[in-house]
């Protein structure tokens, strides 16, 4: 999805982290997911985990 959303406004830019299968992010995205459902359990790791992804984001958006 978000290949498809940003190749045109990113263009030329390739962005094959984006794209599924074996060139993509796919099996790394689930490798991710799988750890973090393991590593991020209770309340309080799950908000951890919540702020740490919304300051990641904050700063990525800061550097534009």
């Amino acid at each position: 999805m978000l290949n498809q959303r940003l190749a045109g406004p990113l263009a030329p830019h390739p962005l094959r982290y984006l794209r599924s299968g074996t060139e993509g992010s796919g099996p790394r995205w689930r490798s991710f997911m799988l750890a973090l459902r393991e590593s991020v359990k209770s309340e309080g790791e799950i908000a951890d985990a919540c702020r740490g992804a919304c300051d990641a984001f904050d700063r990525i958006l800061a550097m534009r």
